[in-house]
């Protein structure tokens, strides 16, 4: 299609380059130039084709129009709604052809953070297999997906993971005789610092129930005023530092592959009997009597207060060139136990104790150095690291005082926070298959959880109390609960 007024050809070959990134290998460019410029179809105008990028298999072309109107290459025959007839080369050729095309392989986000994370050795250690990533979205598809059923007609909309909560506390977070070796991130402290904290202590069952049954206990620490870059692009300059823990020292989940697979077992049902039965066909299947007694051992137990418990990270976290694990160790004991018939029991307990005005409870936080990467795994959390071969060392005190720990608005405040293993320092960062699903399993979660419940997310501040910053408020009004 040319204009009568415009200059000759020269005879001189001309082209276009066209680039173009895709996201999707199968759904690229190839598919945009065969099923959209060659198939009318997705637009509703049945065989037509694009008059410049379609071939010249086809008669009828489509040129772009309001209405639409229509060229037959042979006859040069425009049939327009209206009836015009617009100028057209009555022998046009094919005006567009590929002379050459160039796959190049860009590395995707999760890359590109490897590539510009600071170097460690720890983190040198992970091993990831090739079907992870297909197993873990696999995974957030499943818990996304139950999620939705569980409070399709209810909210507020809870964790995916950990979804009660016993209590919320302010504590201090007190980081002193750290040893000299172990002096990175928030603990490089020559002598002893002081920072605030949120402690979230809950239970770990999907879907909330009565204390007076047996199930894993978890607690979620805060740390406040954590100056430095964080792992998460959009929590990158948020002063605040993750550490989530449970009680029981591993994991019962090998890798990524079995995390999908158990999750797609116990989320087919929505009867709690049936999820238990096939939580134990996933370990016959596997054999794994290891898996099924660790499973056994965190979720049958019914502790008296959760401030009388130890907690353990379970699985491995870097403290910039070395590998670590956490553990909660409590220096002082409740000597009262909650009331078994209680749906709240543990959370009450917790209440008790903190109600004196002289109140006051503290745990040791401990560091667990790697010494052999053969015993002492990065990528099997069901296997323990031997307190025998490395002692742990403990860096830190939390310190809990007299609070209303479990007044409604705390609860409320507890309901809006996130905690992910992976609101860290680069020199904290999460190791192994398990922590690296829980990044994606979590980030879904709490987007999903924020959505349904209309509140955004955000990082508290020493200074915000139970109150989102003004310079945090997201556009979603605070839910009532």
């Amino acid at each position: 299609l040319f204009s009568e007024s415009g200059p000759p050809d020269d005879g001189q070959d001309r082209g276009l380059i066209f680039i173009c990134f895709n996201a999707d290998l199968e759904r690229q460019f190839e598919l945009v130039q065969g099923q959209w410029c060659m198939d009318g179809n997705d637009f509703g105008l049945g065989g037509e084709q694009d008059y410049l990028l379609g071939s010249n298999e086809q008669e009828r072309l489509t040129i772009e129009g309001e209405p639409p109107f229509f060229v037959t290459r042979e006859t040069g025959d425009p049939v327009r709604s209206n009836g015009s007839h617009p100028r057209v080369d009555p022998h046009q050729d094919r005006l567009v052809y590929t002379r050459g095309c160039e796959y190049l392989f860009m590395p995707g986000l999760a890359a590109l953070e490897r590539l510009s994370a600071p170097p460690s050795r720890a983190a040198d250690l992970e091993v990831i297999p090739p079907a992870e990533p297909a197993a873990t979205h696999t995974t957030v598809g499943l818990v996304l997906e139950e999620m939705r059923r569980n409070y399709a007609n209810s909210r507020p909309a809870r964790r995916g993971q950990h979804p009660k909560t016993h209590a919320c506390v302010r504590a201090k977070f007190i980081v002193k005789n750290v040893p000299e070796e172990l002096r990175f991130g928030l603990f490089d402290v020559e002598n002893e610092r002081e920072y605030d904290a949120w402690v979230r202590f809950s239970a770990s069952h999907s879907k909330v129930r009565s204390d007076a049954k047996p199930d894993a206990q978890g607690i979620a620490i805060k740390v406040m005023g954590v100056d430095g870059e964080k792992i998460l692009p959009r929590e990158r300059y948020a002063t605040t530092q993750d550490f989530v823990l449970v009680n029981h020292r591993m994991f019962f989940l090998r890798n990524a592959r079995d995390v999908a697979e158990f999750a797609r077992a116990i989320t087919a049902t929505l009867s709690v009997r049936d999820a238990e039965l096939r939580a134990i066909g996933f370990f016959l299947r596997h054999r794994d009597l290891r898996g099924a007694r660790i499973l056994q051992s965190t979720i049958g137990k019914r502790p008296p207060n959760p401030l009388d418990l130890t907690y353990w990270s379970q699985t491995p976290y870097a403290l910039r060139d070395i590998a670590v694990n956490y553990s909660v160790k409590p220096l002082t004991w409740t000597e009262g136990a909650a009331d078994p018939s209680d749906w709240n029991g543990l959370g009450h307990a917790i209440e008790t104790f903190l109600a004196p005005q002289n109140a006051v409870f503290e745990f040791e936080f401990r560091i667990q150095p790697q010494v052999d990467p053969i015993r002492m795994r990065i990528e099997d959390p069901t296997r323990p690291w031997n307190e025998r071969d490395s002692h742990p060392r403990p860096v830190a005190i939390i310190r809990i005082a007299h609070q209303d720990a479990s007044a409604q608005e705390r609860l409320n405040f507890a309901e809006n926070l996130s905690f992910t293993p992976w609101h860290a320092l680069w020199d904290h960062r999460p190791l192994g298959g398990i922590n690296r699903v829980r990044r994606a399993v979590y980030a879904a979660s709490s987007d999903l959880r924020h959505r349904l419940n209309g509140v955004s997310a955000w990082e508290p501040d020493p200074t915000s109390g139970l109150s989102r910053p003004p310079a945090q408020a997201g556009s979603g009004a605070e839910a009532p609960w």
